[in-house]
């Protein structure tokens, strides 16, 4: 079957970093965190490679310096964050790669569970039109700290993958996608085709298993 989509992971995937940990020391350099900060996001952080995390106690310790805030502010923070703390880790062999799937005629998605500010900017400098990431409320022009819509970790990757599917007239199975971590395996094994790039153990050890191709993209 022909792959009419390429959906990509972000972190750890398009990236050598995470975003949700490079805001957090971007926030403590700015002093829009305090130092204690860190340590929190290193607990956190575990939880997600070892396929625990706590969701709601995780949004609520992420996106706490965007509270109050209006989506202008926030933007520009972000933009701020991305140039400072993201670019120098976009790794060059996935925008190759994107280029591959684009000529190849597929429709690029970037598909995260970072939220959709913290994305957009790395979005933008892969070319990449499209993005699905975790949604923040904005409530009469202020960002209010709140999860909204589907939280897209996990299995609801599956769901979002299917969203996409929809929006772009195919199935599936003519989906490909690209992920690092165990979190990204039920969407690997959801789609056409799975790959697994720089996997985290868990995560290399079941690509093995099912068959997927393993990509070294380290910068």
């Amino acid at each position: 079957m022909s792959q009419r989509v390429a959906i990509f992971d972000m972190d750890h995937t398009l990236l050598s970093v995470d975003c949700d940990y490079t805001w957090k020391r971007f926030a403590v350099d700015r002093k829009l965190a305090d130092s204690d900060a860190l340590a929190e996001a290193d607990r956190f952080m575990a939880a997600y490679d070892a396929g625990t995390l706590e969701i709601a106690d995780f949004l609520r310790f992420q996106w706490r310096e965007f509270i109050g805030k209006s989506v202008a502010e926030v933007e520009a923070l972000c933009r701020e964050h991305f140039v400072t703390s993201v670019l120098p880790y976009c790794r060059a062999k996935a925008k190759k790669e994107i280029d591959i799937c684009r000529a190849q005629g597929m429709q690029i998605w970037i598909l995260t569970s970072t939220c959709r500010f913290l994305a957009q900017p790395v979005a933008d400098h892969f070319g990449v039109d499209h993005l699905f990431g975790a949604e923040i409320e904005v409530k009469d022009g202020l960002v209010t700290g709140n999860a909204t819509g589907l939280y897209p970790c996990g299995e609801a990757k599956v769901a979002a993958a299917r969203e996409i599917a929809q929006k772009a007239a195919c199935t599936l199975g003519e989906c490909r996608a690209y992920g690092d971590s165990i979190n990204d395996l039920p969407l690997l094994k959801a789609v056409g085709m799975g790959f697994a790039v720089n996997p985290a153990p868990a995560l290399e050890a079941a690509a093995k298993s099912c068959g997927f191709e393993i990509f070294d993209w380290e910068n």
